[in-house]
């Protein structure tokens, strides 16, 4: 094919032939699979993995605490926060914790990692080889989403199963509404309006689907009487476009790779990608600083389809009393987790989270897992000092590793370039390490039937335990799963089942919920 003909085609389905080649030329200049090297899987046990929980103490020295409070929040007396000092440290409690937490929601905003479209979440491909044969026991329900998402965003699609069967609201939709809660509280704990601004990577082919949405969604039943109450109008979302590259061909097809020209079978066909969520640090380069510059302190980020991932005063407060660069949230390794990244160390002792499959041998993580070592799983969920980020932008972006996944999908088989967000933690000097509850903040869904199994868990467990005996595990962490989720949708999304599906919860029942809290 010739290079006019390519550049034809690139241009057809907004690909930036630019950034593409850059990459091809990068890869095919380095065949090595850069995969860690040597490296240990720490156990949430170790002493600078931070726990949270209700009975947690956090303990921390006083000139350390005031330092970097004050520098925050000069207004606040960190004594009305703690339990005691005792030996020139603050000690302080959960509670104390969250307290604070919600005094600093003001100087947070939040991020989604939003930039692609469904195609993995409903490959058939992808869902069949999940679990077998859970796709035949889903279809219905799999099918009837799965015809409205072709080119839709995550964002927009369902984000779990009403008890009757039909689709639930959509993730953004969610997230807004329970962002809108966590103000309502701040406020009330505070006495002082709130405001979490939501910003967002997109790419060309969904912006505007998500704009067209975000201008009729204040209408919402989730959001109307919040937006109201709250006098924030949160559907208004700052976003940056993260330009489409193209697939590659599958190692199979020998190297030096090039672009893949066949997609779903087809003659001169190409398949426009995302580069992996690792790109957002230099296309949100502008809205990190624009927050900085409004004088927000963090922002977290996060994948758009985690319904655990709202922000957690809990974690905000550690982080600020701490001065740290960065947070990140593990949890233990679960059946479900197949798809991601898990907590590794280096032989200096600093912590990365490293894909399984992409940046580490699959058969690594299974030998170690057979051989009892808890394997801690990424949750996509991060925590970042805008100075930290807007001072180091252009060195993140550039010292990123571009990492190459194998694929075999409906579309054809083909080699995906990615940069992955959070392998920074290997660029952060100090990064907290919370070890979290998976069903309180890691109810991820990576592929579509996962999403109804964690929705239904009660009625197909049986059914696919009774398929394959050898699914206990599996059957045991989805009902799990689903008890994590309503759990979730009761609180932090205000919502309450009636006629069998997810309802909103009025305001004035959530204010009433903060006093009895």
């Amino acid at each position: 094919m010739t290079t006019i003909k390519l550049n034809s085609l690139l241009k057809q389905v907004n690909i930036d032939p630019i950034i593409t080649g850059e990459i091809l030329s990068k890869i095919n200049s380095d065949q090595k699979k850069d995969e860690v090297a040597s490296f240990s899987f720490p156990e949430s046990t170790e002493s600078d993995i931070i726990h949270p929980n209700d009975d947690m103490k956090f303990s921390i020295t006083v000139s350390e605490a005031e330092a970097n409070i004050s520098q925050l929040l000069p207004e606040i007396d960190l004594h009305d926060f703690i339990l005691e000092i005792k030996n020139s440290k603050m000690v302080f409690s959960y509670q104390g914790l969250r307290k604070l937490g919600l005094y600093l929601l003001n100087l947070t905003s939040y991020g989604i990692l939003n930039g692609g479209s469904a195609t993995s979440y409903i490959d058939k491909k992808r869902n069949s080889a999940y679990y077998p044969p859970l796709i035949s026991l889903v279809e219905k329900p799999f099918n009837i989403i799965a015809e409205s998402c072709p080119k839709t965003p995550k964002a927009l699609t369902p984000a779990f199963i009403n008890p009757d069967g039909t689709p639930g609201y959509s993730f953004i939709e969610l997230k807004m509404r329970a962002l809108l809660i966590l103000m309502l509280e701040a406020e009330y704990v505070t006495g002082k309006k709130t405001s979490i601004p939501i910003f967002e990577l997109r790419n060309k082919e969904t912006t505007d689907q998500l704009d067209f949405t975000y201008n009729h969604l204040p209408d919402s039943e989730l959001l109307r009487e919040l937006i109201r109450e709250t006098e924030f109008d949160i559907t208004q979302v700052k976003s940056a476009i993260q330009p489409l590259i193209a697939a590659l061909t599958h190692k199979d097809e020998g190297f030096p790779r090039r672009i893949f020209t066949k997609a779903y079978g087809k003659k001169n066909s190409l398949l426009a990608l995302p580069g992996g969520h690792g790109q957002n640090f230099i296309i949100l380069k502008e809205i990190y600083s624009y927050f900085r510059n409004h004088n927000y302190a963090y922002t977290y980020l996060v994948n758009v389809d985690n319904l655990g991932n709202i922000p957690d005063p809990v974690h905000i407060a550690i982080t600020a009393l701490s001065g740290a660069e960065g947070a990140f949230e593990f949890s233990e390794k679960t059946p479900i987790d197949l798809k991601g990244g898990v907590l590794v160390k280096n032989n200096n002792g600093q912590y990365n989270c490293s894909d399984i499959g992409v940046a580490i041998k699959a058969d690594a993580v299974e030998k170690a897992e057979s051989n009892g070592a808890e394997i801690l799983f990424n949750c996509a969920t991060g925590l970042f000092s805008l100075t930290y980020l807007t001072d180091n932008i252009e060195l993140i972006s550039s010292n990123l590793p571009i990492r190459i996944s194998e694929q075999d999908k409906d579309s054809g088989k083909y080699a995906q370039a990615e940069q992955i967000t959070w392998e920074i933690i290997s660029l952060i000097k100090k990064p907290l390490i919370f070890a979290v509850q998976k069903k309180k903040r890691f109810l991820a869904a990576k592929l579509l039937s996962e999403m109804i199994l964690t929705s239904q868990a009660d009625n197909l467990s049986e059914k696919l335990l009774h398929a394959n005996p050898k699914y206990v595990s599996l059957c045991r962490e989805s009902r799990n799963m689903q008890k994590g989720l309503y759990t979730l949708l009761e609180t932090t999304y205000g919502l309450k089942i009636k006629n069998s599906k997810w309802q909103p919860v009025p305001v004035e029942d959530l204010i009433q919920s903060f006093s009895v809290g």
